[in-house]
C-alpha cells in the first residue's frame, strides 16, 4: 500500500493518534477497505501488537475483501500478517462465538444457537454481570475498527455500542476505535422487522454513538469515488442524493429503478454460451434473494454434468464456511495422536511434491509455516507450540472461529451471490438482475429496502454495469421451515419439487470413507484420491442422489452421493444424511407422495476435511479410522424431483 494512493481525507482516518475515536462516513467507492487496512498496517506500525486490535465485520466477503488489501510489505513479517488475519479481523458471528466460549459456555451449546442468539448472548454479557470477566478478556485491547457500521441494527449495533463504551469508556483515554460506514448502504435493518429488534435501525446507533461521545467523536467524511469510472461514479454521487434526500420511499424506488431499467441489458437468454461473452476481470451477477441467486446458478452452468470452463461460485447468505480440504490432504494419513513441527514441514513438502501446486491451489494450501500456524491456532494452541495433540484438533475444526474468516472462495471470475452477500465486494462488471413480470409490487414500507439495496447493488460496479432481465430465471423458490430450525428454498410448481439441499447436517461426513456404504477399503482409497488429484475440477460437477437403505438389516431410506456422468450416475463419493430424508418426508408424506428414487440438478461446492467422532465405527476404512480426518464434498443448489404417489409406477 504505497502513500501516494490516500488522499488529504484519508491521511485523516490513517494517520490518526491510535487513541482516537473517530465516525468516518465512507461512500461507494471512497477508499473505505484501503483505509481500513492502511490503518491497521498504521497502528501495527505504531507499535500496536495484532493482538491488540480488533476488527469487526458484517460479513465473510467483507473480512476477505479487507484481508486482501493487507499487503506483507506495509505490515512487516508473513507472521504478523497471519497474526493480524487470524486474531484480530472477524466477523461478528466468529467473534461472538470466541467470547462466549472464553467465557464458558460450552461450544456444543453456542453450536446448537443461531448467530443472532449468540450475539444477543454477548451483548447482555457485557451490559450484565459477566462484564467485568468480558473487560478482563479484553483488557489488552488498545483500538477497535467496525466496518459496515450502518448495517448494524438491533442486536448487532448495541453490541458494538456496549463493547466501546466496555474498552473506550466516555470521558477516558487510551484505547480509541475507527467506526466506518455509509448511511445510504445501510440494507440489514430492514430484517430486523419482523423480530424482536423491529425497532432497532442502524440510524439509531448512529445518533446514540453521537450522543455517547459528543464532541470526543472525530467525524470524518472520504468524498472521492476510486472505484467506479467517470460516468459510473456520477451517476452514483446523484443515486446517493436521492437516497438521502426528501422524496418519499416510493420516489426514491422510482427513480433508483429507473435508473437500472436505462441500463445495457443482456439479450441473449441465461446459458453455458454466456460464460463466453463475460467481459475480462471479476464479474458478479447480482440478485435480491437466495433462490433468485439458485435460479441464475442453473441456467447458466446448464444441462452438462461437468463444470463450467470458466470458474462459477454461488455464494448463497447463511452458507456456513467449510473447513479447508488441505487439512485432510495433509493429515488424513497420520495414525499418531500427536503432530510434532518437526515433521509437519516434511509432510508438508513431500505433499506438494507429489500432488503439485494446481492441487495444492484448489485445496487452498498455504505455505508450509502458515498452514502450521492455522492449524495450531485451530486447535486453541500457541504459535510457539512444537507439537500439536490432533484430539484437539480435531474437535475444533468446525468451530466458527477456528480459522480466519477470510478464506479464499477460490479462483472463481464469475460470482452468483445476493446484493447483501456483495457487501464490502467489487467487481469489474456487474450485471443486476431485474424483476419478473409476476412479481408483486412493494408497499410503502418495503419500498425504501428495495431502493437501497438497489443502489448498493448499482456500487459493486468499477466500469461496467448491465441488467438481466428478470423473465431470464424461472420464478425463484422461496423458503420452507422446517423441524429443527431449518429453512430451505422450496417449491413445488408444474409437477417438479425444487429443494435447497446441502445444509450443514445434511451430509453424512462417515459416508465418504465408509466400506459399508463404498463397498471396500479399496473404494474408500480411490475416492479420497479423486476428490484429492481431481479438486480443481470438481467445483461445480453435477451429482446425483440415489435412494438407497441405511444398511441392510434397516428399512431407513437414505440416498447416496454420485459423481454424475452423463445423465447417470457415475462413481459413488459418499451419503447423505437422515436429516434429508427426514425433511424430504415432511412434504412428501403427508400429501400421499413416495421418496423419490433419484435427485437431480445438485453440484459440488468444495472439496472439504472432515473429522470423525471420537467413536468411530468399525468399517471406516484405515489410516481414516486413526487420524479421523479425510476429504469430502459440498454441494449446493436445490435438488430437483417429480413426486410419484405412494405405489405408482415411477
Amino acid at each position: 500500500m504505497k502513500r501516494d494512493k490516500v488522499d488529504v481525507d484519508q491521511m485523516k482516518v490513517t494517520d490518526a493518534d491510535p487513541a482516537a475515536r473517530m465516525l468516518v462516513h465512507a461512500g461507494p467507492g471512497t477508499g473505505k477497505t484501503e483505509v481500513s487496512a492502511q490503518r491497521l498496517a498504521r497502528l501495527v506500525h505504531a507499535g500496536i501488537r495484532p493482538a491488540a486490535i480488533l476488527v469487526l465485520s458484517f460479513s465473510r466477503s467483507a473480512v476477505r475483501t479487507l484481508a486482501s488489501r493487507l499487503e506483507k510489505p506495509e505490515t512487516g513479517t508473513a507472521d504478523v500478517m497471519e497474526e493480524l488475519r487470524h486474531l484480530t479481523i472477524r466477523t461478528f458471528d466468529a467473534w461472538a462465538f470466541r467470547m462466549l466460549r472464553q467465557l464458558g459456555v460450552p461450544p456444543s451449546a453456542l453450536l446448537a444457537g443461531s448467530y443472532e442468539q449468540n450475539i444477543q448472548q454477548l451483548a447482555e454479557s457485557i451490559k450484565g454481570e459477566d462484564r467485568e470477566a468480558v473487560r478482563g478478556l479484553l483488557e489488552g485491547i488498545r483500538h477497535v475498527i467496525i466496518d459496515e457500521f450502518q448495517d448494524l441494527p438491533g442486536v448487532r449495533g448495541r453490541l458494538v455500542l456496549a463493547l466501546l463504551e466496555l474498552v473506550a469508556p466516555p470521558g477516558s483515554s487510551g484505547v480509541g476505535f475507527t467506526v466506518l460506514g455509509d448511511p445510504a448502504q445501510g440494507i440489514y435493518e430492514f430484517a430486523s422487522r419482523n423480530g424482536e429488534d423491529a425497532s432497532a435501525t442502524s440510524r439509531d446507533s448512529w445518533a446514540e454513538l453521537r450522543r455517547v461521545y459528543g464532541p470526543s467523536l472525530a467525524e470524518i467524511t472520504l468524498r472521492t469515488n476510486y472505484r467506479a469510472s467517470a460516468s459510473l461514479a456520477t451517476a452514483t454521487e446523484e443515486l446517493r442524493e436521492v437516497i438521502t434526500g426528501e422524496l418519499d420511499s416510493e420516489g426514491k424506488l422510482a427513480r433508483l429503478r429507473a435508473y437500472v431499467s436505462a441500463l445495457p441489458a443482456a439479450t441473449a437468454p441465461l446459458s453455458p454460451e454466456w460464460l463466453a461473452c463475460v467481459p475480462p476481470g471479476r464479474v458478479a451477477i447480482l440478485t435480491r434473494t437466495n433462490g433468485q441467486a439458485v435460479r441464475v446458478a442453473k441456467a447458466l452452468l446448464g444441462t452438462a454434468a461437468e463444470g463450467p470452463p470458466i470458474p462459477v461460485s454461488l455464494q448463497l447468505a447463511g452458507q456456513v464456511a467449510p473447513v479447508p480440504g488441505w487439512i485432510a490432504a495433509l493429515l488424513s494419513p497420520l495414525r499418531a495422536e500427536t503432530l510434532l513441527r518437526s515433521k509437519f514441514g516434511q509432510i508438508h513438502a513431500a505433499w506438494l511434491a507429489k500432488a503439485g501446486e494446481a492441487t495444492a491451489q484448489a485445496l487452498g494450501l498455504p505455505e508450509a509455516e502458515t498452514a502450521w500456524q492455522r492449524i495450531v491456532r485451530a486447535a486453541g494452541l500457541p504459535v510457539s507450540t512444537t507439537s500439536l495433540p490432533m484430539d484437539e484438533l480435531r474437535q475444533r475444526l468446525d468451530w466458527p472461529d477456528a480459522f480466519p474468516d477470510d478464506q479464499s472462495p477460490g479462483d472463481a471470475r464469475i460470482f452468483i451471490t445476493t446484493i447483501h452477500q456483495a457487501k464490502g465486494m467489487e467487481f469489474d462488471s456487474v450485471c443486476l438482475l431485474g424483476r419478473r413480470e409476476d412479481e408483486e409490487e412493494e408497499d410503502a414500507a418495503s419500498a425504501l429496502e428495495e431502493a437501497s439495496v438497489c443502489f448498493v447493488g448499482i456500487t459493486r460496479a468499477r466500469t461496467n454495469l448491465g441488467v438481466i432481465p428478470g423473465d431470464h430465471i424461472y420464478q425463484a423458490p422461496g423458503r420452507k421451515e422446517f423441524r429443527g430450525r431449518r429453512s430451505r428454498l422450496f417449491s413445488w410448481r408444474a409437477g417438479w419439487v425444487n429443494m435447497e439441499m446441502g445444509l450443514a447436517g445434511d451430509i453424512d461426513a462417515l459416508g465418504f470413507v465408509d466400506e459399508g456404504v463404498l463397498g471396500s477399503a479399496e473404494e474408500v482409497a480411490g475416492v479420497q484420491q479423486q476428490l484429492m488429484s481431481q479438486a480443481t475440477g470438481l467445483g461445480g460437477h453435477k451429482v446425483m442422489l440415489c435412494k438407497t437403505r441405511m444398511s441392510e438389516d434397516s428399512p431407513k431410506a437414505v440416498y447416496d452421493i454420485y459423481l454424475q456422468e452423463g445423465n447417470v450416475p457415475g462413481c459413488r463419493l459418499g451419503r447423505m444424511s437422515q436429516q434429508l430424508t427426514l425433511d424430504l418426508l415432511d412434504v412428501l408424506h403427508r400429501k400421499g407422495y413416495s421418496l423419490p428414487s433419484k435427485i437431480m440438478n445438485l453440484r459440488i461446492s468444495s472439496v472439504v476435511t472432515l473429522a470423525g467422532p471420537v467413536e468411530v465405527p468399525p468399517s471406516i476404512a484405515e489410516p481414516y479410522r486413526s487420524s479421523r480426518l479425510w476429504l469430502g464434498v459440498t454441494v449446493s443448489g436445490t435438488g430437483d424431483f417429480k413426486p410419484f404417489r405412494a405405489g405408482s409406477k415411477k
